[in-house]
């Protein structure tokens, strides 16, 4: 039975381990494109995971402070919930 439950924890890991990695290229990416001033093509590739609502004390400063939505943190995107759509 410990063969078994270090086994489904070692694939669960494994599954972690590979999100993290493709996430990590995706952020890299955004950097890229950020870096060369192209704000929607690093909207296009960021999977938007780090937000703050726009209506929360976090987005105080944001031009668009009080509308509906989030403000991205990693590519500076507009979106619709996290992990959601650019608006």
């Amino acid at each position: 039975m410990l063969d078994i439950d270090k086994a489904d924890a070692d694939l669960l890991q494994s599954h972690f381990e590979r999100k993290g990695e493709i996430i990590a290229r995706k952020l890299a990416a955004v950097r890229r494109h950020l870096a060369a001033g192209d704000e929607c093509a690093a909207a296009d590739a960021c999977p938007h995971t780090r937000v703050g609502l726009l209506t929360g004390e976090c987005c105080r400063g944001d031009p668009d402070h009080g509308k509906a939505g989030y403000r991205c943190f990693h590519c500076g995107a507009r979106i619709s919930d996290i992990g959601g759509d650019v608006l």
